[in-house]
């Protein structure tokens, strides 16, 4: 097996690809919401619950960026650093 250099989801949040997918998906930031409940469920149990609004953002995702070598664990993460609720919410 190659070894994987070690990616931190802060690298793949701001990668451009990522957020420029992110900011074209989030631009109604009334899907924000769903999308960041998803990713949360999804990293907290171990990527076991996948919600329907992460399934979509994920698909984008990849759509826009075909070479993109990153899981949907690290793109879940990727989605909560780039979308961190306001202090106090």
């Amino acid at each position: 097996m190659a070894h994987r250099p070690d990616i931190d989801a802060r690298d793949v949040a701001t990668s451009a690809g990522i957020s420029a997918s992110l900011y074209s998906t989030f631009k109604d930031h009334k899907i924000a919401t769903p999308v960041r409940d998803d990713a949360s469920t999804f990293v907290a149990s171990g990527g076991a619950i996948r919600g329907a609004y992460l399934e979509s953002v994920l698909d984008q995702i990849r759509h826009d960026n075909p070479g993109l070598k990153a899981t949907d664990e690290e793109l879940a993460n990727a989605i909560l650093i780039q979308y961190e609720a306001p202090a106090g919410h």
